[in-house]
């Protein structure tokens, strides 16, 4: 992640292959990383893993890097019992991307079909469409994806695949690039903010700074590089 915020967008201004295959490889992670933190609750495996954001997390003013500094200040918090700190992030999971309500509008809900139907209900067109177009990549449905084609932890994976698949071409780069515009973009800058107004940790608040502007970010590196 801190790497990807220093480099250069463009991976053909470069001519070392190596540094474009570890690019298209942090990438990868961080899509993976983004869709495991919305998938389920936090275990204590992930929670350590994060603790390493607190120091590797770029100091700036971006939601890059205020999302990292939220998420590890949080993880790393002393004199607080980690096992407290797991059960206040279930109950915060919950109240976040579950909720309490028989609306759509009682939670974040993590579904493409919420934000882009007008009643925001689950199984709409959207999910219709990014099943279709994960078929044409010949990707088949995994295990992970049982919450349905249009959760975000889906998409954000299907991202994932298609950048370890990428072959560096243009062509590529403007695949990525268009499930990115008109899959996330689309409506999870919206749900960034109510993740924000649900959230009772700075771990989730954390978690909505850095979701949206990763996929900023991701969308200026696929633009530079497909014009490249």
């Amino acid at each position: 992640m801190e790497s990807l915020t220093r480099r250069s967008p463009n991976p053909a201004s470069s001519d070392n292959e190596n540094t474009f295959t570890e690019l298209s490889c942090e990438r990868a992670a961080v899509y993976g990383l983004l869709a495991r933190l919305c998938r389920e609750e936090i275990d204590r495996a992930t929670f350590d893993e994060l603790k390493r954001f607190q120091n590797q997390s770029p100091r700036n003013d971006d939601a890059i890097g205020r999302g990292l500094e939220l998420i590890g200040s949080y993880v790393n918090a002393e004199n607080e019992c980690e096992n407290d700190r797991l059960t206040e992030l279930a109950v915060d999971f919950a109240r976040v991307f579950i909720g309490h309500g028989t609306d759509g509008h009682s939670a974040a809900y993590p579904y493409e079909s919420v934000y882009t139907s007008d009643k925001r209900l689950i199984m709409q067109q959207a999910r219709k469409d990014v099943a279709g177009i994960y078929a044409s990549y010949g990707v088949k449905t995994r295990s992970s994806w049982g919450e349905g084609e249009d959760h975000l932890a889906t998409e954000l994976e299907f991202m994932q695949i298609l950048c370890l698949k990428t072959d560096g071409s243009a062509e590529a780069f403007i695949k990525q690039k268009d499930f990115l515009d008109a899959h996330l973009m689309n409506w999870v800058p919206l749900m960034a903010n109510d993740i924000r107004r649900f959230a009772r940790t700075d771990f989730y608040r954390g978690f909505a700074y850095m979701l949206e502007g990763f996929l900023f970010l991701d969308d200026e590196f696929l633009a530079d590089a497909a014009a490249a």
